[in-house]
Parts: C-alpha cells; sequence; structure tokens
C-alpha cells in the first residue's frame, strides 16, 4: 500500500534537514568521500554532502577521486577508514564496494534500496546494512525505503515491530475508530462479557467525540462499582474532591450507598459504548447525575496547579508558620519571595476570588517591602481568609492515582469544541491513556489501553479480534517509540483521531527534543510539528522549534500568501503569550507546502559531548 500523501508530506517535513550548512558525521557510517588535497600526518581536506573537512585516512589515495569510507572516530580527531583502495565515483561503483567489502549478498530489490539510502545520505553502519534489508521485503518500493529512512535516521531499533508500527502511521490504512468498532462488534459477540472487555470499551471511548451526560454517568457507574468491588478508593476520593460527593462521606458510607444501590437494580453493562441495560439511574446515592460528573471533574480540573502544586505546597507552610509563630526568618522570606512571582504566581491569582487577589498582592508586597509585617497581616481577617483559600486549593490537588483518574475523566467529560484548552486536555488525557506501561507508578484502577487489550486478548481465541486488537497496538507503540535509552534525546509522533477533536482528518503531532532526567522532552530543548486539516484553511503544517527558550515557528501551506494575513494576526498575541511565560519569540515563517522536500535529513539536537555512536557537526 502506497503511503498517505499528506502522511508522506508530515514525514519529509518531520525528517527535513533544518540547517543545510552543517553536516553530521557518527562513529561507524559509512559515507562517499572526496580527497581535495593532502595534508601533514595522515591528514586530508575532504569533501563529504557538499562539505569540507579535515580528517585522518589510513591509506594513500589520489586527488579528486571519490572513495568510500568508514568513519571510525569523531574525537579528539576524525579518523576516516578507506573501504577501498579503488575509486567509486559512481552509485553503483559504491554499492559493489559495500557488497564485497561487508560480504552482503543483494537482491536487485535490496541494491536499489541501498542506492536509494546513499543518494539521500542516510547514515549508514556495517551493523544496520546487516538488519535493514530483512525488513518490509513485501511493501514497495517507495514505502520501503521511506520507513527504513527514518529508522535510520532516529536510531530506532531495526526490528519487524517498530517497522510495522511506522508502517501503520504512514500508511494509515484504516480508520482507528473503524477498528474499536470492530473490537465492540467482537466483543459483543462473546457469550459472556468479561469486566475487562467492559473498562477497555470504556477507554475506547476517549478515541471518540462528544459523549452523552448519560454515557458519562454510565462510565462512571461502572468504574464506581468495579472499585467497591475490589475496596479501591481511587474514583471515591476523586469525586469527593471535585464535590460530586458530599466531602463529610466516608468511604464506609459511600460503599453501602454503592452495593444498596446496585442490589436494587437489575444492572447490566456490555462493550458498546459502555451501554447500561436494564438499569435505573433515577434512584442514584447522592443525586449524582452525567451533568453533574461533567460540570464537576472540568471545574476540578480547572483549578490543578501541576507542577506548581509542591511550590504552594511550600507556600501554605510557610504561612501556617509564621501565623502561628508570630514571626518570619529571613530564609522563610526569601523562599516565600522566590516562589511568589512570575508565571506560578499569575496562576495561583486566577483561582482566587477578587477578594483574595487583593490580599495575596498585600501579601507579596509585604514580604518584599516590610518583611516584619506578615505575621500580622496573616492574623487579619484578609489575612486567614487568603490562607484558607489556599490551603483549600492545596487540598483540592491531585498527584498518583487520583491524577491519572482525573485525566480519564476529564477526557471523558470534554466538549467537541475545537479550542485550545478543550485539545490540550483531550491530548492530555489520550497521551497519558495511551502510553506503554512502564510497570512503574501505573494504576490497577486505571491501566493503560495497551494493557487492557492484552488481558483482553488473552481472554479469547477470535482470530478476527486478534486482528482488530493488534492494528490498535500498532498504532499506539507508533505514538510512543523514543530513542534508545542511552541516548540524550528522545523523539516519538502520536495520531489523534479526528473524531475526538472535531478536525476534517486526524491531527498528526511529532515530538523530539532533549531528556530530562525523569525522561521527558526538555521544554527549553525541543520541537514540535503538528498536521491538521481545518475545515477553512484546508492543510496546514507548524513546525516549531525550541532552543534555549527561543521559539521559532515555521508554517507550510499549499498558498501561503492566501494566509498571510490570518497568521500575522496571532503573531503579536504568540509573542506576548511566550514572553509571559519567560520564552522569547525569534520568528514566525510561511512556506509553501510541496510535494517533496529538497532538504537534506539531519538530527535537530546533535550532541554536544561526543560519545559512541554519537556525531559532530561542521559548518560550511
Amino acid at each position: 500500500m502506497q503511503p498517505n500523501p499528506i502522511n508522506q508530506l508530515f514525514q519529509s517535513i518531520r525528517l527535513s534537514r533544518t540547517d543545510s550548512s552543517k553536516l553530521t558525521v557518527r562513529t561507524g557510517q559509512i559515507l562517499p568521500a572526496r580527497v581535495i588535497k593532502f595534508l601533514p600526518e595522515n591528514r586530508a581536506l575532504m569533501q563529504m554532502s557538499g562539505k569540507q573537512i579535515v580528517g585522518q585516512i589510513d591509506t594513500e589515495l589520489h586527488a579528486n577521486q571519490k572513495y568510500l569510507m568508514q568513519v571510525m572516530e569523531t574525537s579528539p580527531a576524525i579518523k576516516m577508514k578507506v573501504l577501498s583502495q579503488k575509486p567509486a565515483n559512481e552509485p553503483a561503483e559504491r554499492i559493489n564496494v559495500l557488497m564485497q567489502t561487508l560480504g552482503l549478498k543483494l537482491t536487485k530489490a535490496d541494491q536499489a534500496l541501498l542506492h536509494e539510502l546513499m543518494k539521500q545520505q542516510i547514515p549508514l553502519s556495517k551493523e544496520s546494512l546487516g538488519q535493514l534489508f530483512a525488513l518490509g521485503k513485501n511493501d514497495a518500493f517507495t514505502t520501503r525505503a521511506t520507513i527504513l529512512s527514518e529508522m535510520l535516521l532516529r536510531s530506532m531499533p531495526l526490528t519487524e515491530q517498530v517497522y510495522q508500527s511506522l508502517s501503520k502511521r504512514l500508511n494509515q490504512p484504516i480508520s482507528i475508530n473503524q477498528v474499536i468498532q470492530q473490537l465492540e462488534s467482537q466483543m459483543m459477540e462473546s457469550k459472556q462479557q468479561t469486566v475487562n472487555q467492559i473498562q477497555l470499551a470504556s477507554s475506547l471511548q476517549l478515541f471518540r467525540g462528544e459523549r452523552s451526560n448519560k454515557q458519562i454517568l454510565h462510565t462512571f457507574l461502572f468504574q464506581a462499582l468495579k472499585e467497591v468491588g475490589s475496596g479501591s478508593q481511587t474514583t471515591f476520593q476523586l469525586f469527593k474532591k471535585a464535590g460530586v460527593i458530599p466531602n463529610q462521606t466516608s468511604y464506609a458510607e459511600w460503599s453501602a450507598h454503592i452495593r444498596s444501590w446496585a442490589a436494587s437494580q437489575s444492572i447490566r453493562f456490555q462493550p458498546s459504548g459502555n451501554q447500561l441495560l436494564n438499569g435505573q439511574t433515577q434512584s442514584l446515592p447522592f443525586s449524582i447525575t452525567g451533568e453533574k460528573i461533567s460540570a464537576s471533574i472540568q471545574q476540578l480540573a480547572s483549578q490543578q496547579l501541576g507542577n506548581s502544586s509542591k511550590n504552594l505546597q511550600t507556600v501554605v507552610d510557610i504561612l501556617q508558620s509564621i501565623r502561628n509563630n508570630g514571626a518570619t526568618t529571613k530564609e522563610q522570606v526569601r523562599i516565600v519571595n522566590n516562589l511568589l512571582q512570575g508565571t506560578f504566581l499569575a496562576n495561583l491569582k486566577k483561582q482566587l476570588p477578587i477578594q483574595q487577589q487583593n490580599a495575596l498582592d498585600q501579601l507579596t508586597n509585604s514580604i518584599q517591602q516590610r518583611s516584619t509585617d506578615v505575621a500580622g497581616f496573616l492574623r487579619t481577617t484578609n489575612g486567614t481568609q487568603l490562607l484558607n483559600s489556599l490551603t483549600s486549593l492545596l487540598h483540592l490537588q491531585t498527584d498518583g492515582e487520583q491524577s491519572r483518574a482525573l485525566l480519564f475523566f476529564r477526557g471523558m467529560t470534554q466538549l467537541s469544541s475545537v479550542n485550545a484548552p478543550t485539545v490540550m486536555a483531550k491530548l492530555s488525557s489520550f497521551m497519558e491513556l495511551t502510553q506503554v506501561e512502564s510497570g512503574k507508578g501505573r494504576s490497577s484502577d486505571f491501566p493503560s489501553i495497551l494493557s487492557q487489550l492484552q488481558q483482553v486478548q488473552s481472554q479469547t481465541s477470535s482470530i478476527s479480534f486478534q486482528a482488530a486488537a493488534q492494528q490498535i497496538q500498532q498504532t499506539l507503540q507508533a505514538m510512543h517509540l523514543s530513542m534508545e535509552a542511552n541516548r540524550d534525546f528522545i523523539q516519538f509522533s502520536a495520531q489523534l483521531p479526528k473524531e475526538m477533536l472535531g478536525l476534517n482528518e486526524d491531527l498528526w503531532m511529532d515530538f523530539e527534543g532533549k531528556k530530562q532526567a525523569d525522561g521527558t522532552i526538555h521544554p527549553e530543548q525541543c520541537r514540535i510539528m503538528f498536521y491538521l486539516d481545518l475545515p477553512h484553511l484546508s492543510n496546514i503544517i507548524i513546525d516549531m522549534q525550541v532552543i534555549n527558550r527561543m521559539v521559532d515557528v515555521t508554517i507550510y501551506h499549499q498558498d501561503p500568501k492566501s494566509i498571510r494575513s490570518i497568521v500575522h494576526h496571532y503573531e503579536q498575541n504568540l509573542r506576548v503569550g511566550l514572553q509571559g511565560v519567560d520564552y522569547q519569540f525569534t520568528g514566525l515563517h510561511l512556506k509553501e507546502l510541496q510535494g517533496k522536500s529538497k532538504e537534506l535529513p539531519m538530527d535537530v539536537f546533535p550532541s554536544t559531548s561526543l560519545k559512541q555512536g554519537e556525531g559532530i557537526d561542521f559548518k560550511a
């Protein structure tokens, strides 16, 4: 199957070289080089891929001839090994050198593939050449070359599983919603539907569009009954925090109410949109409704401070200590003063009513100008109310399993309107619940969709179900492909169903950047690309690169002039917004979306410290 033209365009830009003045040379890489001039100490000035470098060579060669060479070292100096003393000026000659030197026996199809990879200047090595020809043998030449190029450029494991995952993303032979419908039909045909099947069907609703209040209620009821049966309190604690359940309710009371209600009903769930059969919901305890769940969950989600909740905990602890002791220390003033500023202070004020916002301004002024007045202020009515509000906000923060449950229910209760908050909320839920299980910190109440698929697969022998489940697995795995653990940057792609976001076509996103200690992408060194098919603007690809908190944006469109006024209308808002979070906006560029990028591929984030297998860049 031929790749989807849009997907191929997106991939071409994603892999394109962003700085054509650089050449990346990696240890083990095989590439043609022309000797321009010989230098002392076995060195030579050579031209590679249109760039000139100085390197050591181990063989006497003829000037102005091309030879196939392998990079043996990149530090402290570049050392090249000549693979054949005979010149290899033509592609066919270079392929023959490779086959003879490495002992490769290649078919004409494999030789054509190798010729294409060398033509694109894809990094090749002895190890990669020994593995890649076994992959994708039944695919069309263009498809195979495209996928293998990405695998080699991104240093992905050369395995069939990785190849098939990328093939799934590139070709997109079937809508993921169609696969979900197939799965649901297969599960409906089961004589006895299992809890795992029901939960899988519930989680798969994240791929759909807006859900009705009845569907939201059914999802909640199933989860509540499941957790009460296992003695878990995740959803109970979350819904208490959200105000769906009265705050004074104990888990024993909650469990008794749920069990009593379930015993009085004829309850039966089915794995089709997580629908409830033969059950009445009018007599639910605490008057819980789908509308109440949706409103409460969205409100709780809007009150989350994310990683800043730790800062709030520190501020509240220090302020309570100052209030109780009636005095401040220099260290307390320093810490609170450092925390109560910038983005954190702005986000904190958004969560407070006007009166408390004014009180918070009064507090920050006292800390900065008259720190001895802080204790007295905290004992006033305004100070007491402010501290109580901050404490209440702190108690609303979620972490661990509750945080995962909030993401799940937030994704389930989002409207289908296409706006930034809705899209980001759905994206957060989607990415969290579709990522590969790590075995650490995972919630047994809200397992990943991949885990649920594996559980249900083990319970059925249906060939059609196994095939549909495999298609979803390949798609999800393609979204979360990451670099090998020993690399200092990570890359992965995500395909979000159009139904989930109300778009014409699926939303494609690509992330890459420096890896932080916790395994996440560094927000100051990253690149994000996404493709949108918008109702009025048609196909758009946006490439945003962030280097040292400097943001550069390139927008690709079939007719850049037609959208120039729209784009520049939002340019100032983008600039101001980035400045508000201490990022510098460096430029907005419009380019024509062409059929094929002529730029050369390269690594977006080359390593500054040269390690085994890593590269070095040269300016022209």
